[in-house]
């Protein structure tokens, strides 16, 4: 018999039923053959729902189930969040692995990493996953944990962000399409520039590319903003987009067009974020007066 130091949360009720209480004892016991810690086991019992967990479960269920989490992280899996025993094999764990593995190219070993350091993932449906979780990251199981990603972690942990939410794993998302050495340089860009990691934290929530753009060409884009434009950094706060537009190609040319007609006070957000075409059509206007009224109206589209 199986001692624990400490009694177990009350079950629900059917969970004192025979039928749900055979074979319980062996397993707990497949529970420990699996990796998971004595030490460790009642916090692991009183965590989960017993009946979904363990009572509704056959033995060889129970086999099957944690057979195929061993290819994923194991032991160490559960322990981070042992509700993932309260699964079903067949209709949650198989399809949403199944579907990790497929943005991974079918790399096990980075999809057991990705699950080892996001969990709660499995919590979510294959369809709230393709809606919300992984809507920018097509990559972000192909590159190596070890080498890339845990480096970046780190740098945006540091910045503010928080383990296991959304914000993370989308700005996880965008920093998988630059090296990591560039995510450090950014970062240091935007702080030599006067944002704090609380501002750069703000800016990549809305604009989360921010954190994947070219150093050099932040640079650029910062200096001419400040230098050229006169205007201050912390414009960016209220549209970090400025950053995503090319300096030459529509920064540059839009700015000279607009500053001989409004002067220098001009809404960076309406002179950029306007299309090509209206933009064309309204340099064309002639007085001051005109463009005005145009740069006023709403063009946020």
């Amino acid at each position: 018999m199986i001692r624990v130091a400490r009694k177990l949360s009350p079950p629900d009720p059917v969970e004192w039923d025979p039928e749900f209480l055979v074979g319980f004892e062996r397993k707990v016991r497949l529970l420990l053959q699996f990796g998971i810690p004595k030490d460790k086991l009642v916090h692991v019992l009183n965590t989960v729902n017993l009946t979904k967990a363990l009572c509704l479960k056959s033995v060889e269920e129970m086999e099957r189930m944690l057979a195929f989490l061993n290819r994923f992280g194991g032991a160490d899996l559960i322990l981070r969040r042992p509700a993932i025993l309260n699964y079903d094999l067949e209709t949650h764990l198989i399809p949403r692995i199944g579907f990790l593995l497929e943005l991974g190219g079918g790399d096990e070993s980075a999809t057991a990493t990705v699950l080892r350091k996001f969990p709660f993932v499995l919590a979510y449906s294959v369809d709230h996953l393709k809606d919300h979780v992984f809507d920018q990251a097509p990559l972000f199981l192909s590159l190596s944990f070890e080498e890339n990603l845990a480096n970046k972690l780190v740098f945006l942990v540091k910045i503010g962000y928080e383990n296991r939410t959304k914000e993370l794993a989308l700005a996880m998302g965008a920093v998988t399409r630059c090296s990591c050495k560039n995510l450090q340089e950014v970062i240091g860009v935007f702080l030599n520039y006067g944002l704090t990691c609380e501002d750069i934290l703000d800016m990549s929530k809305k604009h989360p590319q921010v954190l994947q753009y070219n150093h050099e060409s932040l640079e650029e884009k910062l200096d001419y903003l400040i230098e050229e434009m006169g205007r201050e950094v912390g414009e960016l706060l209220s549209f970090p987009a400025f950053l995503g537009y090319k300096l030459d190609g529509r920064i540059k040319h839009r700015y000279e067009e607009k500053r001989k007609i409004l002067g220098e006070g001009m809404s960076i957000n309406k002179l950029l974020s306007v299309s090509a075409a209206r933009f064309s059509t309204k340099s064309k206007r002639k007085g001051p007066v005109s463009a005005i009224h145009d740069l006023n109206e709403s063009e946020d589209k």
